[in-house]
């Protein structure tokens, strides 16, 4: 995927998602992919497993969405994709 360079364009819009995510417990997975974009890995996962927590169906995009291509080679995302149940991540 491309990255355009708009860091802190992505990094304004986190605190409005998660006052969204606050208000509406939606968001989470959208959350990562920012994460995910700024590849800042730990975070990403950390908004991952919050969003599996509370069963997101972003989480069913795992395995094609191109916003996580910077997260595949993560020793963690197979782990990861097996127990959101995608075995062949």
């Amino acid at each position: 995927m491309r990255r355009h360079g708009r860091k802190a364009e992505a990094r304004a819009v986190v605190p409005r998602l998660k006052e969204h995510v606050d208000k509406t417990g939606v968001g989470r997975y959208e959350i990562a992919l920012i994460y995910a974009g700024l590849q800042e890995n730990d975070k990403a996962f950390e908004w991952l497993e919050s969003a599996y927590q509370l069963r997101d169906k972003g989480l069913t995009y795992l395995k094609i969405d191109p916003c996580l291509d910077s997260l595949r080679s993560d020793r963690r995302f197979a782990p990861f994709g097996r127990r959101v149940g995608i075995p062949s991540i």
